[in-house]
């Protein structure tokens, strides 16, 4: 099985933009991935998105489990959100996870492909209510500074 950025204790940093559809401005933004060692057979992953020209970061607490070879179950929880359930997929060169009929105005996915640098590209689009959507585009590298 391929070790992806997310199984393994690390920090990962990346930046990138988000495109929201009820505007043509490109917001850039920083983000950090804090993978913890997994812990009875699960995993704790704090990301934190620092976005250009807000005062205020974005905290997201992901939590794995059911993790195999090819899949995994993962949760969601921030500021606005709280236990979404979602499914994931992996393969050699691709970790992606999505969450779909949440209960909630929320749904979306997040692609990461593996570089030949090791670093990641990804990609992401979620929904929330009246048919907002945000589309995130960048890319995370291993932080020098574990």
């Amino acid at each position: 099985m391929t070790q992806h950025f997310m199984f393994c204790s690390s920090r990962w940093e990346g930046e990138g933009n988000i495109t929201l559809s009820v505007s043509d401005q490109v917001i850039s933004y920083k983000v950090v991935w804090i993978v913890s060692p997994p812990k009875e057979d699960r995993i704790f992953l704090h990301q934190i998105v620092t976005i250009q020209d807000f005062d205020q970061m974005m905290t997201n607490q992901f939590c794995i489990s059911q993790a195999s070879k090819t899949n995994f179950d993962i949760e969601l929880s921030n500021q606005l959100v709280c236990g979404i359930k979602g499914k994931g997929v992996i393969d050699p060169q691709v970790v992606a996870w999505e969450f779909r009929e949440t209960g909630q105005e929320f749904e979306g996915f997040e692609v990461y492909r593996l570089q030949p640098d090791e670093s990641y590209e990804m990609h992401a689009e979620y929904s929330a209510s009246e048919g907002m959507r945000t589309l995130i585009q960048g890319y995370i590298r291993l932080s020098e500074f574990e």
